[in-house]
């Protein structure tokens, strides 16, 4: 099989949310995750965009568990840079310790356009589960 990228519903037609210069804005994404959409490695959702001329600084990441084993494992990527790599929530035993205001630090990222955001899962399911993944990407207006 071939690792597929799906995108969130909505995510061309959305209103972009507005940026205020120097106040933390924040916007939640959240996309359905069919058993077929984490079953190979690579497998990826592009989760949303981020506006022109922002910082992000981190994010919150929740998932249900999309693998009743232990295998999943994703990464967040802006453009074409990886911010967060290793993210295990999502795994049949994460869920117990992770929630959504679980607050993921990242080296600050500077958008000088819009600006894909992009879940992928870099070691696929063992046992893929459907269930929504949540993303809140917080950033500063400059």
């Amino acid at each position: 099989m071939t690792a597929t990228t799906v995108s969130r519903t909505g995510i061309l037609t959305e209103a972009k949310p507005k940026v205020g210069g120097g106040v933390l804005n924040a916007v939640a994404w959240t996309h359905t995750v069919a058993t077929t959409s984490s079953d190979e490695n690579d497998d990826a959702v592009a989760m949303g965009y981020l506006p022109a001329g922002v910082t992000l600084i981190g994010f919150s990441y929740y998932s249900a568990d999309l693998d009743s084993a232990t295998g999943l494992v994703a990464k967040v990527t802006v453009g074409s840079t990886d911010v967060k790599t290793g993210i295990t929530i999502g795994q049949a035993t994460a869920l117990s310790t992770h929630s959504l205001t679980q607050f993921m630090s990242i080296v600050p990222y500077t958008t000088t356009a819009e600006t894909l955001v992009t879940v992928t899962f870099t070691t696929a399911a063992t046992t893929p589960v459907a269930g929504n993944i949540t993303l809140v990407p917080f950033y500063i207006g400059n």
